[in-house]
């Protein structure tokens, strides 16, 4: 198996909002303090009353996968991050899941201000892929 970034104890601190640092416990091995191998909900139930908080951990769990990892299949696009919460948000406002993704989003940056620049692994590699940095 991969090995999954090492993600210290401080990144869970830096996460300011409540809400974000309980999705954001989600998606860490609780006794490695690694990144989670797989996606911490695979298998979604739409119905089920926590699923917008199931939704939020996938979400988190691929963007930090995508930027953190070194390990070629979780370097894809990220684009399929936001089908789950789509998901769970389909009977609520537009505005409402946008203004909940932006929270994530910001815990996600949180997270990752703790881990040096050298070790955004995927980030790195699309960088490069594209041309933004130096070779």
């Amino acid at each position: 198996m991969p090995k999954m970034p090492l993600i210290p104890n401080e990144a869970l601190q830096a996460v300011e909002s409540n809400a974000a640092t309980c999705v954001a416990r989600q998606v860490f091995n609780q006794r490695t303090k690694r990144l989670k191998a797989k996606k911490p909900f695979p298998k979604m139930d739409f119905k089920h009353p926590d699923a917008i908080l199931h939704a939020s951990c996938n979400y988190v769990w691929r963007i930090l996968c995508f930027d953190l990892c070194d390990v070629g299949p979780h370097n894809c696009l990220p684009c399929t991050a936001e089908w789950d919460i789509r998901q769970a948000f389909a009977a609520r406002p537009l505005a409402e899941r946008e203004a909940w993704t932006d929270t994530l989003d910001e815990a996600v940056k949180q997270i990752e201000s703790t881990i040096p620049a050298a070790e955004h692994y995927g980030a790195l590699r699309w960088g490069r892929a594209f041309d933004l940095l130096n070779k």
